[in-house]
């Protein structure tokens, strides 16, 4: 499992709810969330393999900046506290 946080610009729910939807295939069977009162507006992925990359790219595309702050491979079995 990669867990990887982003920093967005996203700030409104429903913008997060559409980009949700659209990020969640790149995750295949991990998951997507945003924390929009975080004062970053992070973006949360966690998934089979690193998807930094496409994220940003769909991220961008989509009108929105995303700059990677932290990525880390774990074992479906550690239970390493990551940033929320």
């Amino acid at each position: 499992m990669v867990v990887e946080i982003f920093k967005t610009d996203v700030s409104d729910p429903g913008q997060a709810e559409a980009l949700t939807k659209s990020l969640k295939p790149l995750a295949a069977n991990g998951r997507v969330t945003f924390d929009l009162e975080d004062v970053d507006k992070i973006l949360r992925t966690e998934s089979d393999r690193g998807i930094a990359g496409q994220v940003i790219r769909l991220m961008v595309d989509s009108g929105f900046s995303c700059e990677l702050l932290y990525s880390k491979e774990t074992s479906r079995h550690e239970t390493e506290r990551v940033p929320q």
